[in-house]
């Protein structure tokens, strides 16, 4: 069978050398060392991994594959787009929401604040007030005395 080196494998795995480079090192795909130290990979090997592999005849085929599915290709990312937009208004929806129930918390809670400072400012009021002490007397010294 043919061998390919790691850039011939990736080109026609349609792959990057790295993912290569880490599929033979998990042991995902084995390549030969040759008696030069090159190492090499069977076409087999890579279709048992990869599937069908990329020659330059199909890319070009595929090329004209593409251009015919274009309107269909279209639609279907436009479907996706439309449920995504849908998607994201019910989720602004959503946040709304909440946005609004944090704001009706936030007033109830400073209601419920204003109302207590209230409470507590009639209590105080009721409060006696505290007596003024008077400084005691001085007393009057013996040599003072008359």
């Amino acid at each position: 069978m043919m061998k390919l080196n790691i850039s011939q494998a990736a080109k026609a795995a349609g792959v990057t050398r790295a993912t290569i480079h880490k599929h033979m090192r998990t042991g995902k795909l084995s390549a030969i060392v040759e008696d030069d130290g090159r190492r090499v990979i069977d076409v087999a090997e890579l279709e048992r991994v990869y599937g069908q592999l990329v020659s330059p005849d199909t890319v070009h085929t595929d090329s004209k594959n593409i251009h015919l599915d274009t309107p269909e290709v279209t639609s279907i990312l436009r479907s996706q787009i439309e449920r995504l937009e849908r998607e994201i208004d019910v989720l602004r929806q959503e946040r709304n929401t909440e946005k609004q129930g944090r704001e009706r918390e936030r007033e109830e809670h400073r209601q419920e604040r204003d109302k207590l400072h209230s409470i507590i400012e009639k209590q105080t009021l009721l409060l006696p007030r505290p007596q003024e002490e008077t400084p005691p007397k001085k007393q009057k010294r013996w040599w003072h005395m008359s």
